[in-house]
């Protein structure tokens, strides 16, 4: 297949393979590039933010996180910002801003969406070593859907809190 200067997802592909890479910068050039071409990206503001991130330039967050908001305010600015905040800051500002997120998703009835931050959270707290939150996220995001997508954060985060008769089951469901 020839390269199509107008297929969007090539460029997202492109610069989240950068982004894989640690190469933030070559992904800035992809979206700038795909940017100057005016095309349709949904996921431009996501890579934006994890430019941003990788390149630790806080202000590029916050500004690329409110254009996040407003274009998509389904939980995934907040989500990004727990992240952050789960490699920088104290856990009580990344469990609610990981809460909020799963809120605004359940809010816009996006259960799916909200199961993944669920899920998220999951991994995260049996990461720090906390089992009992971890089953509780576990558990939240099993009542919002069950799906591939979703059940495997849930399986990892059991799994990782050494609680495999539970994770077992989720990991060999068809």
């Amino acid at each position: 297949m020839a390269w199509t200067p107008d297929f969007t997802i090539g460029y997202y592909n492109i610069a989240e393979s950068y982004l894989f890479l640690n190469r933030p910068e070559e992904a800035n050039a992809i979206l700038q590039r795909a940017a100057r071409r005016k095309l349709p990206m949904k996921d431009y503001f996501r890579a934006q933010f994890f430019v941003a991130f990788l390149n630790r330039d806080r202000s590029a967050m916050d500004k690329t996180a409110a254009q996040l908001a407003s274009a998509s305010p389904h939980g995934d600015s907040e989500h990004f910002e727990s992240l952050v905040s789960a490699h920088e800051g104290p856990l009580a500002a990344v469990r609610q801003e990981s809460m909020q997120a799963v809120t605004l998703a359940r809010q816009a009835h996006l259960a799916e969406r909200a199961a993944l931050f669920e899920g998220a959270a999951a991994v995260r707290e049996a990461l720090y070593g906390h089992s009992d939150e971890s089953s509780r996220h576990s558990s939240a995001a099993r009542q919002l859907v069950e799906g591939r997508d979703v059940d495997f954060p849930r399986a990892f985060a059991l799994a990782l809190s050494r609680n495999s008769s539970a994770a077992l089951p989720i990991a060999m469901a068809p």
